[in-house]
């Protein structure tokens, strides 16, 4: 890590005149290596759409809102957990320590974002809420409370025991942030730190929950477009067709 930044930086920017500079940083084996500052130039443009194959970003998945939701979702958990990885396998406490905030702030918004999913798709009743409404939401129960009938139905597809499961990762989250603020401010409104005191989280922890949580939630999300795509193709048949064998009048 650079010595005195700060220090170097007021000393030359009177003179950099948006022009790269060359510092010099020892490692642990005192060796000094050039390293190249670029400061904003207004020759250059942050988003430039374009790029070499493996340099640009396709943003537009999908021409369905609901595909785009899910993948949306999906990527925020990507994030999250590379930089998890990423901080683990460097063994450098110091990027366990600053890596912790950003990536609790995308597995939340994660889960958000897979919870309005799951209401949009499968719950949604446009006459009891406005789409402004929920996507106004931030509370993880209170969308949790909106598609907790999906999976206490009898027809589900999971068991009590696995929902009652759930429920209780997403109350942890909803426990540490109640309003979606703590893990993108240090403090509250009031002024009040977030975490006043020391406290240490296992981030290798965190990571097999959420890989569980995605797990549970990505098979539920299959389980209910099957069960809709059955329902579907089941409205084009007699009732006869759609009675499950057991069930049909008349056979054993």
């Amino acid at each position: 890590m650079l010595k005195s930044l700060a220090q170097i930086l007021k000393k030359y920017f009177r003179h950099l005149e948006n022009k790269p500079i060359l510092l010099k940083s020892s490692n642990t084996e005192n060796v000094f290596t050039p390293i190249e500052l670029n400061f904003p130039s207004m020759d250059y443009h942050l988003f430039v759409e374009g790029g070499g194959y493996y340099d640009f970003s396709n943003v537009a998945w999908s021409n369905s809102k609901s595909q785009q939701l899910i993948l949306l979702s999906a990527s925020y958990k990507k994030a999250a957990d590379k930089l998890i990885s990423t901080a683990i396998s460097e063994r450098d406490t110091t990027s366990l320590d600053l890596y912790f905030f950003p990536a609790c702030f995308l597995y939340r918004h994660y889960i958000e974002l897979s919870l309005k999913s799951l209401y949009f798709d499968f719950v949604w009743d446009k006459l009891e809420d406005s789409a402004k409404k929920i996507f106004g939401c931030h509370s993880i129960r209170t969308l949790w409370f909106k598609v907790e009938e999906l999976y206490r139905a009898p027809d589900s597809g999971s068991s009590t025991q696995q929902t009652n499961a759930l429920e209780s990762y997403l109350m942890e989250f909803e426990k540490m942030d109640p309003n979606g603020q703590i893990f993108r401010y240090s403090f509250d409104k009031q002024w009040k730190l977030h975490f006043p005191n020391p406290k240490k989280y296992d981030l290798k922890n965190l990571f097999i929950r959420m890989n569980e949580i995605e797990n549970f939630l990505d098979a539920s999300i299959s389980f209910f477009m099957d069960r809709r795509q059955n329902s579907k193709a089941c409205s084009t048949k007699s009732t006869y067709q759609c009675v499950p064998q057991e069930k049909i009048p008349g056979k054993d």
